[in-house]
């Protein structure tokens, strides 16, 4: 591997339409009142098999420390604009930003579609917590054409892009801007440097996202900062998780066991049984505790609901051939004991108020998030863990919430020397300790629209969808919109994707219920199993078991028209087959065809539940799909084939 260092900026272009980054360097913002001259700043390039890897390194040179606030990378001050992209390109964006909407305290706001047009005015990406895919990608509306930078490492800076067009113009205004992660500044000594995240700069000819990010993957994978986890137990061992569809907060100890044996008889995929929110002791203010589960205490389960205990419970799922996993929500009560005794726990912005989810005008319904550079918290979290995992001897962790004290871009950590990235590599450093290696870890909540570097931290999946809940069509449609833009962008998944769980729905008839498990089997990822399984028949049973066995975890998914949100067309390649899917998530009858690229010839296509020969090419041809129907088929390709048809850099696809 060949690299090198050198003061100056970067160019680069491609494709026939000529578009790419013009003369694009670093500059750097110091905090206030330091002299932003101390700070030196070159460019560190470094080989990579397509397109251009480059960070920043800063060094102070001053006689005193000097605060690092941000780096910029544009043009240079004075000159055109960095991006050329002809206006008659008619170039636009892969808007991820919001797509599920931000959980902050007045609720959410969810976006209603995956492109905007190059914008007019600044426009700035990356700024929610729900931005997690470190990156930016656009397109020409008609060509195959395209740019992609984006963030291949996560050491301590988080990035931001800035974009700005203007009317007929062939320069465009584009920045990243790196802060750092969880606080203000980075203070640096007297002639410390400090080295900004690997940027990947690429221009594609496609505008199809889950081809424009081939050259990023590769680019990982050269760095190492996304290699996942080998001994990742969920492509062999699936969840049942006690919550969605009719159990929720009300399961208790009989129901939840009850779920062991009908596992067991009807769902050999399924290795863990988790137990969700609703096991939990209530704390001082009435409520059920959350973090603070077992603070001051040594049970923190509701021995009313589950007389056995935690550890208790753990070896009852054990005796039944099981492996016990658990929900943890990374929050606390704001009325609660541990808030009242340290409220210097709570984490912070910059203003110094804290952090609050919850309604507004109802304190009493309110929840914090702890900070976790501090060490009185840490400390309590090492105990939480050694009582959870040690003592009582759990075997996996859906840690839910636990996304805002590291995605927020206003939370302002309290230690003075510790960012969030590092903080979230040590609080998954921590669960690694306590957990068997071959236990899990999740992340849920709004880590997941599509963070490869979330699979070089020891995480076993991320939540890429809301819950499912009780199961209607407008919650389907959401989870395919956000996980559409997930399997997009991640499409070798270093950490599974799961949307959720599939159960049966009493909001759901049998088409839409279908579709919802046609959706399931070609996402694939880490999915689980969720209700009251004793209300099941064994038909039901047996048809959510063929769901876990289509759904292969190592699928490479990706949608090849994605015109509308959510896409109509579902791929998903595995290494001697392809699970095709066609959705019509409408409340109307339409007309759907596959796009005939996605057939080599003579290929041999079944429907997927029933093995039955289905003609090549009528698919092609489409047919007409009743409201909230689906097909889901099967189509044999030659075993080993790196790039199954339809599915390479070169390949247009109808983006709108």
């Amino acid at each position: 591997m060949s690299e090198e260092t050198a003061s100056t900026t970067l160019s680069h272009t491609g494709t026939p339409h000529g578009i790419g980054w013009l003369r694009i360097g670093p500059h750097v913002a110091a905090a206030p009142g330091d002299p932003v001259d101390a700070l030196a700043v070159e460019i560190e390039a470094r080989e990579a098999p397509r397109g251009r890897l480059v960070r920043a390194a800063v060094r102070n040179t001053a006689d005193r420390p000097v605060g690092l606030a941000a780096i910029r990378w544009a043009s240079p001050y004075g000159h055109p604009p960095a991006v050329r992209f002809p206006a008659s390109l008619a170039p636009r964006v892969f808007h991820t930003e919001n797509l599920r909407g931000d959980f902050v305290a007045g609720g959410t706001t969810r976006g209603d579609g995956y492109f905007r047009s190059w914008p007019q005015n600044v426009t700035e990406y990356g700024r929610s917590e729900d931005h997690v895919f470190p990156g930016l990608f656009a397109f020409a509306a008609h060509e195959p054409a395209g740019l992609l930078c984006a963030a291949a490492s996560a050491r301590a800076f988080r990035p931001l892009f800035r974009l700005r067009g203007g009317d007929g113009a062939e320069r465009l205004g584009f920045a990243v801007e790196e802060i750092p992660a969880g606080r203000a500044t980075i203070p640096l000594a007297p002639g410390a440097s400090i080295a900004g995240e690997w940027l990947f700069f690429d221009v594609v000819a496609t505008r199809e996202p889950a081809s424009a990010v081939a050259g990023y993957e590769r680019a990982l994978a050269r760095l190492g900062t996304a290699p996942g986890r080998s001994s990742n137990p969920l492509p062999a061992q699936r969840i049942y998780c006690s919550w969605n569809y009719d159990l929720f907060e009300s399961v208790d100890e009989s129901a939840f066991l009850a779920q062991a044996g009908i596992v067991a008889r009807h769902l050999p995929e399924v290795g863990f049984l988790q137990l969700d929110d609703g096991y939990q002791r209530a704390g001082d203010d009435g409520r059920r505790t959350m973090v603070d589960l077992v603070y001051e205490c040594d049970e923190g389960f509701d021995l009313a609901k589950f007389p056995s205990g935690g550890r208790g419970l753990a070896d009852r799922v054990r005796a039944a051939g099981l492996r016990p996993a658990i929900w943890i929500g990374l929050w606390a009560p704001r009325g609660g004991r541990m808030i009242g005794d340290h409220p210097e726990w709570m984490l912070r912005d910059a203003f110094g108020e804290p952090l609050i989810f919850g309604p507004p005008d109802r304190p009493e319904r309110q929840k914090v998030v702890l900070d976790p550079s501090l060490d009185d918290v840490r400390a309590y979290l090492e105990r939480m863990l050694s009582i959870v995992f040690g003592e009582w001897g759990y075997e996996g962790v859906k840690l839910d919430f636990s996304s805002f004290a590291f995605e927020h871009k206003e939370a302002r950590l309290a230690h003075p020397s510790r960012d969030a990235l590092a903080c979230r590599r040590w609080l998954v450093d921590a669960f690694r300790r306590h957990l068997p290696e071959d236990g899990f870890f999740g992340w849920c909540v709004v880590t997941g629209t599509a963070d490869p570097l979330l699979g070089g931290e020891g995480a076993d999946y991320f939540r890429c969808a809301e819950d499912i809940g009780p199961g209607d069509r407008d919650t389907v449609r959401r989870i395919a919109a956000w996980c559409a833009n997930t399997q997009m962008l991640m499409p070798n998944r270093p950490i599974l994707p799961n949307i959720d769980s599939i159960g049966v729905s009493r909001h759901l008839d049998a088409r839409a219920h279908r579709s919802w498990l046609n959706l399931a089997a070609v996402m694939g990822g880490a999915l689980e199993v969720s209700g009251d399984l004793r209300k099941l028949r064994d038909e039901q049973l047996a048809e959510l078991a063929q769901t876990l066995r289509l759904s292969e975890p190592a699928r490479r998914v990706w949608c090849p028209r994605i015109d509308e949100t959510p896409p109509a067309v579902w791929v998903a390649d595995g290494p001697s087959d392809r699970l095709l899917g066609l959705f019509n998530f409408a409340d109307a009858e339409r007309h759907l065809a596959a796009p005939p690229e996605l057939f080599a010839p003579g290929a041999r296509v079944r429907d997927a539940w029933t093995g039955e020969a289905l003609e090549a090419d009528a698919l092609p041809r489409g047919r007409r799909f009743p409201p909230f129907g689906s097909l889901l088929v099967r189509l044999d390709h030659e075993a080993g084939a790196d790039d199954p048809p339809g599915h390479s850099a070169s390949t247009p696809s109808a983006t709108g």
